[in-house]
């Protein structure tokens, strides 16, 4: 029981950590992309929040493969909160992407 009440608390710390204003960044982690996800179709999700300056893929040394996350740099801390509130329970190649600030 100790144990569930620490979970809730941690998530309702987090969330409000989320909502400060010293929190904020303009990049994103997104986790759990599908292998066939290219940077092309993350771009294509996230532009309508706000412009991208930057989304990277980090390969496996010596794969083709990016390693199954990746990072959305927006120009502005609130164009990354509006995509991160926005896009929480989104799917992406029938996959729940799990979305984190970077």
């Amino acid at each position: 029981k100790k144990n569930k009440l620490l979970g809730k608390r941690k998530a309702q710390n987090e969330l409000s950590l989320v909502e400060n204003e010293e929190a904020k960044s303009n990049k994103l982690l997104v986790k759990n992309l599908a292998f066939e996800c290219t940077p092309d179709d993350v771009k294509e999700l996230f532009k309508q929040y706000g412009s991208i300056r930057k989304v990277r893929m980090p390969k496996k040394v010596g794969q083709q493969n990016h390693r199954g996350f990746g990072f959305v740099e927006f120009t502005s801390p609130e164009e990354a909160m509006q995509a991160f509130k926005q896009l929480q329970h989104s799917h992406l190649y029938g996959r729940k992407i799990v979305i984190e600030w970077s």
